[in-house]
């Protein structure tokens, strides 16, 4: 039997339906794909791998939380007038903590930050060091800020020192 040859017209005219057929399928993918990210964004949750599987995750998840531990330190100074401490941070939140700026509320307060990223469900410590020798009231308050990335920065420790009478 003897081939038949397509004649030119028709050989470009399955061309360009074939190329309309592709364009079409691939805007309405294009257009799943939008809704999906659309949707994303109102939803505000995200692909996330955390134990080597990916989970749906709460935005807000993804933020790091910042919490002492212990949250108050009661404490008395040294025979030399001094209080020294070490006071863990922990990140409770979905990301890396990352802490830019730790302060004593007065000139009596020193304070030591050991890392200051910690990463997702981590911690890490800070070494505090107060001179209580001016100190003239029986019970005292010396604040510690600490400025992150977290949401509840800035986060503030207390320290109450109760001096005993001499």
């Amino acid at each position: 039997m003897p081939r038949r040859h397509r004649s030119y017209s028709t050989q470009l005219a399955l061309i360009c339906a074939t190329c309309m057929l592709f364009v079409c399928c691939t805007s309405t993918k294009q257009t799943d794909e939008s809704k999906h990210t659309d949707t994303l964004k109102k939803t505000d949750t995200t692909d996330r791998r955390i134990d080597g599987t990916f989970k749906k995750t709460d935005a807000t998840d993804l933020i790091p939380r910042l919490r002492f531990s212990p949250s108050v330190l009661v404490t008395t100074p040294d025979s030399l007038g001094y209080v020294t401490s070490k006071v863990y941070i922990h990140n409770d939140g979905g990301d890396t903590l990352v802490m830019s700026d730790v302060k004593g509320s007065c000139g009596c307060a020193g304070v030591s930050v050991q890392r200051n990223r910690i990463a997702r469900l981590d911690s890490g410590m800070i070494y505090l060091q107060i001179n209580t020798k001016s100190f003239t009231e029986p019970s005292n308050n010396v604040d510690f800020t600490v400025k992150s990335n977290a949401e509840n920065s800035p986060a503030v420790f207390r320290v109450i020192i109760n001096v005993p009478k001499k």
